[in-house]
């Protein structure tokens, strides 16, 4: 990768640990076409286009995951099957807003806390493959917030089926001698009430952003983001609901009124410095804060969370062909939970339990990458991670370990590049997962970790030809397996290895006068149990349920004339095993949406944006998201998705 330069003439070397720094007048970037390792991109064109409020279809948009939604409020995210046994979570994989994980001390992430209107890009790591992103064994999701370049005012609402009522405003001025200084002010407003019974959503929100630079080199950036939501909970229900009327909540939940009320804020500081002589620094403190209360048929649950810490890192040039990046991370949470027995019609009643963990971890990582010849570079990497977790009477240390990376790439022509790469990823552990039933530490229980290896293909013209095709192998050790003892207890257990073997193709191709645009994303899994026990049961060679053998997410837009988009989203998840021994199989489903949107520009500084959006067009009978190893006499694995939906947007936009 070789250095840049700036608007001066000087030479300043790439920024492998960002990829891109906007220090004004200085930019620094290291085109991604390079990475030897499977990275996906998400601009900001396909973030406008937006029509869902959550950002599972830009994330799915891509190969190798899957976002699944039973309702805005229950998303578990897994790459290249990473995370497909965690309940309700995501897990195994890393998530960064810029310099701010999202990634809380026991390695679970809520990506979406963050709404997609303030993002200007999001990037997509599969496999442990960054020394420089924690080698979360799954891979990484960085969120790349929205810096202004003009001022603008910008409004959009939205309403349509099932009680659907979304308003943005957005503020974005730049100011200052020089325009040094830039803010952004966005305010949202979110209901639905949903497709099923008991499943009301409302969330407010508020992202304030502030940018300030000076041509020396240095960036200030700060970011704040406050979330106040109240949600119903319908939960999942039974094969014989799920088919015969899908709309209903779990009696249980239903009975209760089950919900969870929360508010959490997440805030970060970041600084940045490139410097004359090839050296670049990013470093940034960040704190959060979570309160909630979530009513649950079985017992109360209330939790608060409080985390702060610090990333830093830094990075040089070395002769004219390497550069090095070093840094650590260091993260410490306090997580306080009570339980409560619940009365009739959710009321909380005596107190149960109550528990304080504390949870910290250090994360400290290098990687060096060097060109070499004249269209080839390779790179290599460490990171090392250890972890404590304690409660007011026991403690527990996770052993610190080494996490390498390696790998190439080769230009084979100006369009056609070959890349490989070998790394090695873990999942992180909780002070529950390591906790037997009785509240005793077992000892002998450890991360999973595994070996990543893949090699990538990729045909690249400019932004109007992309093809790139990834096949991989992952050979997960130690895998953890949990087994529920009661409804809200659940003990987790090293058990056996499995292997992820993978064909990730994504292909984007764009006409010449951008009148009209297709991409797909293919992904065929084949990942099974290599060695697995459980209870006298062996499952050894069982494919792993939750996730599909195939899925396909592609995307057509045209435009008939300048004004008018029209595009078409198919979406194709194939069957899916709902247990181990993969005796129940969910149905696979096809899903279309379709939109189109009118623009008007007016001759000043105006701009009208009239849009509308269906949703399953064709009226499909599916489950977007399943509950894997669902216990008890009549499983409850299935989330129902909505039917045919219809909605309609107004946007204006200003120049300031």
């Amino acid at each position: 990768m070789q250095a840049q330069q700036d608007t001066s003439g000087r030479r300043i070397a790439p920024d492998s640990i960002m990829m891109h720094v906007e220090t004004h007048p200085v930019l620094l970037y290291a085109t991604r076409n390079r990475l030897p390792y499977a990275i996906s991109q998400i601009n900001d064109d396909a973030i406008a286009r937006l029509n869902e409020p959550l950002i599972e279809p830009l994330l799915n948009s891509t190969p190798g995951l899957w976002m699944q939604s039973g309702t805005l409020n229950t998303n578990r995210i897994s790459l290249r099957g990473v995370g497909y046994r965690e309940p309700f979570a995501t897990t195994g994989i890393k998530v960064y807003l810029d310099e701010i994980p999202l990634t809380n001390g026991v390695g679970e992430a809520s990506v979406e806390d963050i709404h997609p209107n303030i993002l200007s890009g999001i990037e997509i790591l599969r496999g442990p493959s960054s020394a420089l992103w924690g080698a979360g064994l799954g891979g990484m999701i960085l969120l790349k917030s929205e810096m202004p370049h003009e001022n603008t005012w910008r409004a959009r609402i939205q309403g349509g089926s099932y009680g659907r009522l979304q308003a943005d405003q957005q503020l974005s001025l730049r100011y200052g001698h020089r325009d040094q200084w830039g803010t952004v002010l966005h305010y949202q407003y979110l209901n639905d009430d949903g497709y099923r019974d008991n499943n009301q959503y409302r969330k407010y929100s508020m992202t304030w952003m502030q940018h300030w630079h000076n041509k020396q080199g240095w960036t200030i950036q700060s970011f704040l983001h406050a979330i106040a939501l109240k949600a119903f909970i319908p939960s999942s229900i039974t094969v014989s609901d799920y088919e015969s009327h899908p709309q209903i909540a779990a009696p249980t939940w239903a009975m209760v009124m089950g919900n969870e009320d929360y508010k959490k804020w997440i805030s970060g500081l970041t600084f940045g410095y490139a410097s004359q002589k090839n050296f670049i620094y990013r470093g940034s403190v960040f704190g959060t804060w979570f309160s909630s209360d979530e009513v649950r048929p079985f017992n109360v649950l209330d939790e608060k969370n409080r985390a702060y810490g610090t990333r830093q890192r830094m990075a040089w040039q070395i002769h004219r062909a390497g550069h090095v990046t070093a840094g650590l991370e260091y993260y410490r949470e306090r997580y306080e939970a009570a339980t409560f027995e619940t009365l009739p019609g959710g009321i909380k009643g005596t107190q149960l339990s109550a528990d304080r963990d504390r949870r910290s971890y250090l994360h400290v990582f290098c990687q060096s990458e060097w060109n070499i010849m004249k269209h080839g570079n390779i790179f290599a990497g460490l990171s090392s991670a250890w972890s404590r977790l304690s409660d007011d009477l026991i403690s527990a240390n996770v052993p610190a370990s080494v996490f390498p990376t390696a790998g190439m790439h080769y230009a084979l022509t100006p369009f056609l590049s070959v890349s490989a790469s070998l790394s090695r990823g873990y999942t992180a552990l909780s002070l529950s997962d390591v906790l037997n039933s009785d509240g005793s530490i077992q000892s002998d229980i450890t991360p999973e970790t595994g070996w990543n290896k893949e090699v990538s293909i990729a045909v690249n013209k400019n932004e109007n030809l992309l093809i790139k095709m990834t096949a991989y192998i992952m050979q997960v050790r130690n895998t953890i397996i949990t087994r529920r003892i009661m409804d809200d207890q659940f003990e987790k257990l090293n058990s056996g290895q499995t292997i992820h073997r993978g064909i990730e193709v994504e292909t984007r191709i764009k006409g010449i006068d951008d009148r009209w645009s297709w991409s797909a994303a293919y992904t065929f899994n084949d990942h099974i149990f290599s060695e697995f026990e459980d209870n006298g049961t062996d499952y050894s060679g069982k494919s792993l349920p939750g996730i599909p053998r195939h899925r396909l997410y592609q995307r057509l837009s045209f435009k008939p004339t300048i004004p008018v988009t029209v595009s078409f989203i198919h979406h194709r998840v194939s069957v899916v095993y709902l247990n181990d021994l993969n005796a129940l199989r969910g149905n696979g489903y096809h899903l279309i949406n379709t939109s189109i949107e009118y623009v008007f520009r007016t001759s000043g500084e105006w701009c009208l944006t009239l849009g509308a959006y269906v949703h399953n067009i064709f009226d499909t009978h599916y489950s977007p998201m399943f509950q894997i190893n669902a216990p008890g006499a009549m499983p409850r694995y299935y989330y129902p998705g909505k039917p045919r939906s219809v909605y309609v947007s107004v946007g204006v936009q200003h120049g300031l």
